[in-house]
């Protein structure tokens, strides 16, 4: 992908990366080799947000399963 597409995003791609990300972020923050306090924090955030755009495209999500209001993500 490349890095002009991640300007062009719509609210329901960037949404549907937001989901991806919710699930994504807590398995790898809790493997235990990325837990140790030797790697950066930085790193583990890059990794993980590159994880999520590397499932983004495998993940499809029906527009009126999304919910309307951002609190309703939780």
């Amino acid at each position: 992908m490349p890095a002009t597409a991640l300007l062009n995003w719509t609210l329901f791609q960037f949404h549907s990366y937001l989901l991806v990300l919710m699930r994504v972020a807590p398995i790898l923050f809790l493997m235990p080799i990325l837990s140790s306090r030797n790697l950066p924090v930085l790193l583990k955030i890059g990794l993980t947000l590159t994880t999520g755009l590397i499932f983004l495209p495998g993940v499809q999500i029906d527009p009126a399963v999304l919910p309307s209001a951002p609190y309703s993500f939780a």
